[in-house]
């Protein structure tokens, strides 16, 4: 057995888990295993697995102590400064370039952003790059401009007048609106490039690539791709006669021990496991279908969609944007071209968005679901047996159909900033649908937040949509949905009936001319359990509630105006006494929200209060007489019958 691979094994389940006290435990029976069976260097394997988990313990550090600070990267919304030992985010600074030495005149405040279950979260990206605290500067000094290299090729490309700006500010510096192409992240055009000059001049490939590398890193802020393509070759040139599956995973562990997170990195990814797939000595028709299934699960765990028409032409899209490359540098020497690339450019992007609705499968697989898909690929890699390729057909088929197998139902209120999106999902075939779609006058609330949080859950089609009312926090991103998804019903009045659930509309008739107090209120027996949406519902119509149903008991309340003292008054609570409440509500709002008075009710009713801007998306699993309840921050909760 090869016990490298073991502990490169090993060391993956570390990173996955990222929690020191469950990581202790396989430590010790790695350690114990492979202390039974190679009777030898134990303390070695000790060494490099608690490496591996002292290097994963983050822990949050203080707030810098003070505001002089190096800017090591210039964004197109902040800078990023280093100062202490750590990063900052620093906003409202211009004019600045690499390495420049400025004072901030501002207040640090810890990173707070939407966070979801299994989407984007820029919080955990900023922890993940080393950041903890931003700062908006309401003034700023430069105290010493850089002279530096990486500071003249920004200061260069900054003030290009080129219509090819935009591309480079992309590739070089990450200064974009959509996502980074995977040729960009894994440095495929670097590679693809070299070897070809390689081949004309005769010269060898690797040496080319450290140089270019090298280079690159010190004209350039350091990206994966500078780094992993440098250690690659380095590695290449320095032990020439190594065999290719130890330098693989060499340069995978090296790129590990610099930065454990760069596993959650798709450009690490890619490359590992383009580079894995190399090993195999396989034939041109089996080395592109290994390629295919390898890439699948990638596109479907990083971003909750496959397109499979786009996965089919991988290489090919890679071939193109290398020579988009090439033919960019061009333009940079010939202006005159430059409006021919912008026009291709253009044409590529219109190109790599186009898909086939069938052909894309959408959802986060399980882990069950990536252990026999890997399974399998092995299987077919070794084997080539016609029944592991019908098990990856399977496969594609369950998890294309995703939407409707999820053994249990959910309602998730989803975490949208200040505004409300709850998401219900009904097990086993079952119907799914939305409470408001809330919109923001200076973000795009569905792109961003709700069609990704849909996407991951496999889900291609809606089956009601419920505005509670029409303020903008409710129902603005409507209209935009239906762009991205199909709705086949919207519904602003009146009872709803899913396949299973049905919903009643407490504020069926509503007599006031105030839109809030025109929110449908639906109350709804879920399994067993009693859920109350309230909109933004106020005062009167809780008071007409408790007239009519004055023996309504809530289990799941969603409370009202996301926590404002114009509901959810202390009557109301004693009288549907939940025992679960929701606020759904903003970080750092500009309305308060939720009120203090409104906080002091909900204790002394004694309920337990969950608010989405401390723990993110709060999620609901029902099954027969037990409600699971999981946050985006990690914390689990069971809630049963009383």
């Amino acid at each position: 057995m090869n016990y490298i691979f073991y502990v490169w094994c090993t060391a993956m389940v570390l990173i996955v888990n990222q929690n020191p006290k469950t990581n202790i435990l396989v430590i010790l029976l790695s350690i114990g295993y492979l202390t039974f069976k190679t009777k030898r260097w134990t303390l070695y394997w000790l060494v490099i697995l608690i490496v591996f988990n002292t290097m994963l313990i983050q822990v949050t550090p203080s707030k810098p102590k003070h505001k002089i600070m190096e800017v090591i990267d210039v964004k197109e919304d902040y800078v990023v400064g280093q100062l202490d030992k750590q990063k900052v985010y620093v906003y409202n600074v211009s004019n600045v370039n690499y390495h420049d030495i400025i004072e901030i005149d501002g207040t640090y405040e810890p990173i707070k952003s939407i966070k979801n279950l299994h989407t984007f979260s820029f919080e955990t990206y900023a922890k993940q790059e080393g950041a903890y605290y931003q700062m908006y500067a309401y003034d700023f000094t430069v105290l010493a401009k850089s002279e530096s290299i990486r500071a003249t090729v920004y200061n260069f490309f900054a003030k290009l007048q080129n219509p090819v700006k935009p591309y480079f500010m992309k590739v070089f510096y990450n200064q974009k609106t959509d996502k980074m192409d995977m040729t960009f992240l894994s440095g495929f055009h670097i590679y693809l490039l070299v070897k070809t000059i390689g081949k004309r001049i005769k010269l060898d490939r690797w040496l080319i690539v450290f140089v270019v590398s090298v280079l690159g890193l010190i004209a350039f802020p350091l990206r994966f791709y500078l780094l992993s393509l440098c250690i690659r070759a380095f590695i290449h040139l320095l032990f020439p006669a190594m065999h290719q599956r130890h330098k693989t995973h060499l340069w995978a562990f090296a790129l590990l021990w610099y930065n454990p997170n760069y596993l959650y990195h798709l450009g690490y990814v890619i490359s590992v496991s383009l580079a894995t797939i190399s090993l195999f000595n396989v034939q041109k028709r089996s080395r592109f279908i290994v390629t295919l299934l390898v890439l699948i699960p990638i596109h479907l765990y990083f971003f909750h969609e496959a397109n499979i028409l786009s996965i089919l032409f991988f290489t090919w899209i890679q071939l193109e944007n290398t020579v988009m490359f090439v033919f960019a540098i061009l333009a940079l020497m010939i202006p005159p071209i430059s409006g021919i690339l912008t026009l291709v450019l253009q044409f590529q992007q219109s190109l790599s968005s186009f898909k086939i609705e069938w052909l894309t499968i959408y959802g986060l697989p399980s882990v069950i679901w990536l252990i026999v898909w890997g399974y399998l690929t092995l299987c077919i890699i070794s084997f080539q047996k016609r029944k592991h390729g019908i098990g990856i057909v399977l496969l594609l088929l369950m998890q294309y159909h995703i939407q409707y197998l999820h053994p249990v139902g959910e309602v998730m209120f989803m975490d949208v900033g200040q505004g409300d999106t709850i998401f219900i999902q009904e097990p086993f075939f079952g119907k799914t649908m939305l409470i408001d779609v809330a919109g923001h006058l200076k973000k795009d609330l569905v792109e961003d937040v709700i069609y990704p949080v849909l996407k991951a859950k496999g889900v291609r089609k809606l089956d009601v949509v419920a505005i509670s009312h029409d303020d903008y926090d409710h129902s603005g991103g409507l209209k935009k949905l239906q762009e991205r998804i199909p709705i086949q019903k919207v519904v602003r009045e009146g009872n709803i009936k899913l396949k299973e659930l049905e919903f009643i509309n407490l504020n069926d008739h509503p007599t006031s001319t105030e839109e809030n107090e025109r929110s449908m209120v639906l109350f709804a027996n879920i399994y067993g359990f009693n859920y109350l949406f309230t909109g933004d519902a106020g005062h009167p119509v809780e008071e007409q509630i408790m007239q009519t149903h004055n023996k309504l008991k809530i289990d799941i309340l969603k409370v009202s105006h996301h926590g404002s003292n114009s509901g959810t008054s202390a009557a109301f609570l004693a009288t549907v006494r939940p025992r679960v409440s929701i606020i759904s509500s903003g970080h750092n709002n500009t309305y308060g929200h939720p009120h203090d008075e409104v906080i002091e009710n909900l204790q002394k009713q004694r309920t337990h209060s969950l608010n989405t801007q401390e723990h993110g998306s709060l999620h609901f699993y029902f099954i027969k007489n037990v409600q699971l309840f999981r946050t985006a921050t990690q914390e689990f909760g069971i809630i049963t019958k009383e």
